[in-house]
């Protein structure tokens, strides 16, 4: 049995020998998506060697940087977690480099919605919190991993930045299972059955670092005993034309009006001119309640961005006064429709409405008003901003706001379908004019 392991082991490490020695890929472009990803902290394209990368699934193995979402970093690096054990200069951004071992256990063995069916002991207590494991269990698992000691890899302070909430039994079982299969100062070999090896991902020397899979091309050979990895990479989706649109689009208008005040399907109905096309029937809301814009006038220096953009940068509109929220109002215009039926009672802020039918323009607007001011100004059911809106159902605005909290907990991200046909874009007319949403059609054909 001895000479069978041994042998097993040794192929590991001659079919990868070629992929770890040979593999460079720098400079690399890399750009990710806003956290948290289904299947990864983030999801990102990366191009190397003239080859792009699609929908890769990345997280972080460093708490203590930065990396900005939609931006292209075109100087990135890209090693093997062996090298970078070995040679721990090559990203002095991860503290303790030696626990990518345990790392690159997770992200080979450690699934997305595997069921953590009993409580987890930490630190001497017993959690109840355990359930299916979720893209934040495994990001603040590598952190209290790969952090300093004492930073994140405690039950009461845990690194939690940007994730959703945390299943401190699940974090518990991670880390605990990474160290029984990896004990600390052993070397991890990568199962090589489907061919994807881990590898660090470094943007640059001052953001931060991140790991993925990557594929190498490598196969058992026949006669050597195969064991399947539990994880694999998510494929690419079908359809990434929405993606394409939030990297390409940046539109000035020469001009831009209001055309319908109070329309049907929005909150009013804007027409556009950018590069000469006339973009009519846009359908659009109001994301700043304290400023006003008039109908059949011309706003020659509106600029439009995505809202992505937006949330990374609120310099561009800054007359939104919780630009984070845009993620919230993203989700809305994506997933909530004119017309929508909603059951009654509702229950908002301890109080039961009944109030409640199909769910109008004016429902929408105030629930958007109701996310995006500041707190006590539109966000209770006694106090809805409501002008030049028709009469409202506190409990349709209820139910959008609660759902779209529910569906995106207040600070994480959304990141629309890569096939949705249209994206929210903002558009800003100037400090002293109301900034809108549109949603923009992407011409996706999916």
């Amino acid at each position: 049995m001895s000479n069978i392991i041994t042998y097993f082991i040794t192929n590991i490490i001659v079919m990868f020998e070629s992929f770890i020695d040979n593999f460079v890929a720098n400079p690399a472009v890399l750009i990710v998506d806003y956290p948290v990803a289904t299947y990864g902290y983030v999801t990102g394209n990366l191009e190397a060697g003239g080859v792009v990368y699609e929908n890769l699934n990345f997280y972080c193995v460093d708490v203590n940087n930065a990396l900005e979402a939609q931006v292209y970093q075109d100087s990135a690096k890209v090693y093997s977690f062996n090298e970078v054990v070995n040679n721990p200069s090559l990203a002095p951004n991860i503290a303790v480099p030696s626990r990518l071992n345990q790392v690159a256990w997770v992200i080979s063995n450690i699934n997305v919605g595997y069921n953590v069916a009993t409580p987890q002991t930490w630190d001497g207590v017993t959690y109840t919190d355990n359930g299916p494991i979720t893209s934040s269990d495994i990001q603040a698992a590598i952190w209290a991993l790969v952090s300093t000691n004492g930073e994140c890899d405690s039950p009461t302070n845990l690194c939690t930045i940007s994730l959703n909430p945390v299943s401190i039994a699940n974090v518990a079982y991670i880390v605990s299972s990474a160290l029984s299969s990896v004990p600390d100062g052993t070397t991890y070999y990568p199962p090589s059955a489907g061919g994807y090896y881990p590898v660090v991902v470094i943007p640059s020397d001052t953001t931060q670092v991140l790991i993925t899979f990557w594929q190498t091309g490598c196969e058992y050979p026949t006669h050597s005993p195969t064991v399947v990895p539990t994880v694999v990479p998510t494929l690419a989706p079908t359809c990434e034309c929405a993606y394409n649109f939030i990297e390409s689009f940046s539109e000035a208008f020469s001009n831009f009006l209001i055309s319908v005040p109070l329309g049907s399907d929005s909150f009013v109905t804007a027409t556009a001119v950018a590069d000469g096309v006339t973009y009519d029937g846009l359908e659009t809301w109001c994301v700043d309640y304290e400023h006003v814009i008039f109908s059949l006038t011309d706003y020659n220096n509106t600029v439009a961005y995505p809202y992505t953009e937006v949330i990374a940068n609120p310099s561009l509109a800054p007359n939104i006064v919780q630009p984070l929220r845009l993620n919230q109002i993203a989700w809305i215009l994506e997933n909530i429709a004119v017309g929508t039926p909603v059951s009654s009672p509702q229950s908002w802020f301890g109080i039961s409405y009944s109030d409640t039918g199909d769910i109008t323009v004016s429902d929408i607007q105030a629930a958007i008003w109701a996310i995006i001011e500041p707190a006590g100004t539109c966000d209770q059911p006694t106090n809805l901003c409501n002008d030049d809106l028709s009469t409202i159902l506190v409990g349709n605005v209820a139910y959008i706001y609660n759902t779209a909290f529910s569906a995106v907990p207040d600070g994480s991200s959304y990141v629309i379908p890569g096939s949705s046909s249209y994206v929210p874009v903002i558009a800003y007319s100037g400090s002293n004019r109301q900034t809108l949403i549109i949603n923009w059609s992407t011409n996706c054909n999916c």
